[in-house]
C-alpha cells in the first residue's frame, strides 16, 4: 500500500482471490482481483480501480507498493501531473494519473 498523505488517498495494490490455477471455479466478475485500488484515507470510500488482469490465472498481480510521481507532459504548456506508478507479474509497468485513475 501506498499513502498520499497530501491528497488523502490511498493505493491498494491487490492479487488473484485464489491460486493461480485453473479460476474456472471462481464465479463472478472478480471485479478487485489483480487491481489497483484508490480509496480515501479517512472513509475507506473507493475512488477508482484499474484491474490490470480480468479473471487472471497466471499470477500477473499487482504485488509492488505503487510509487507516487510528477511528471511534466510534454507539451508547449510543460504541465506537470501527479502519477501513481507500480509494476506486476506481467513485467508491465501501470502508470495512472493519481486522483482519476
Amino acid at each position: 500500500m501506498s499513502l498520499d498523505v497530501e491528497r488523502g488517498l490511498l493505493y491498494v495494490p491487490t492479487s488473484t482471490p485464489s491460486s493461480d490455477y485453473w479460476g474456472g471455479r471462481r464465479v463472478g466478475a472478480n471485479l478487485f482481483a489483480d487491481s489497483l485500488v484508490c480509496l480515501d484515507a479517512r472513509t475507506g470510500e473507493r475512488q477508482w480501480h484499474f484491474q490490470a488482469v480480468h479473471h487472471g490465472v497466471w499470477d500477473y498481480d499487482l504485488g509492488a507498493a505503487p510509487n507516487l510521481a510528477t511528471m511534466t507532459y510534454r507539451t508547449r504548456s510543460g504541465r506537470q501531473f501527479v502519477v501513481i506508478a507500480t509494476g506486476g507479474g506481467s513485467d508491465a509497468a501501470l502508470v495512472a494519473f493519481a486522483r482519476a485513475g
